[in-house]
């Protein structure tokens, strides 16, 4: 019995990775070629096969190079080449934090679904304005992958469920020698916090107003 689980979800995760890139019917683009990038998100989109019809950068050599990785796929410094094709449906952002939400706000103006690297934006007003851009063919999913795995969801079941609210949860982050603190480092046990605590988390301070 044992033996025939193991198999039939051995054979399950197969298939997932054979028929991966079959059902996409749309185009897709990705702004950034950082190091996170490459190392943390471009491995997913090869994984899931997703067809990258264009590569954007400030440095369009950069685009070029990154480009030539994908088949049928355009490198470019031109945000504008992406919002204005109509076959592109879905945006990656994964850029400097500063310009995220310049991007973002753009991509959900021509009706783009976007996924963007925490954070979308710096300030409550500015999440505000993507909040009200958001449509029901133009969405926004943050990078905060803590509150999508497995004992997150069943955390966040559980809380809604029992009367006591305090769990001991720990994070290894590691050294960071370089960027913000909060936004790079500790952004990710701020975001499971307030994903799971949300009705007894006090959120003023942790956004900056304008």
């Amino acid at each position: 019995m044992i033996d025939q689980l193991i198999y039939k979800y051995k054979n399950l995760k197969k298939q997932s990775f054979l028929n991966a890139g079959e059902s996409y019917s749309s185009d897709y683009a990705f702004v950034g070629v950082g190091g996170h990038s490459i190392s943390n998100l471009y491995p997913v989109i090869d994984f899931l096969r997703i067809p990258l019809k264009y590569i954007v950068t400030r440095n369009g050599e950069n685009a070029i190079k990154m480009a030539s990785r994908y088949v049928n796929c355009k490198g470019t410094s031109d945000l504008n080449e992406v919002l204005n094709d109509n076959k592109v449906k879905g945006v990656f952002v994964s850029t400097n934090p500063t310009s995220h939400f310049e991007i973002v706000k753009q991509c959900l103006q021509k009706g783009k679904n976007v996924f963007v690297e925490k954070p979308p934006c710096l300030t409550s007003s500015e999440l505000e304005e993507l909040l009200k851009l958001e449509s029901p063919t133009a969405k926004v999913v943050v990078g905060f992958q803590k509150r999508y795995s497995t004992i997150a969801k069943i955390l966040k079941k559980r809380l809604k469920k029992e009367s006591v609210k305090s769990y001991n949860l720990k994070f290894c982050t590691g050294a960071y020698p370089e960027g913000d603190s909060i936004l790079d480092l500790f952004i990710h046990p701020l975001d499971l916090i307030i994903h799971l605590f949300d009705d007894v988390v006090n959120l003023k301070g942790f956004v900056t107003e304008t």
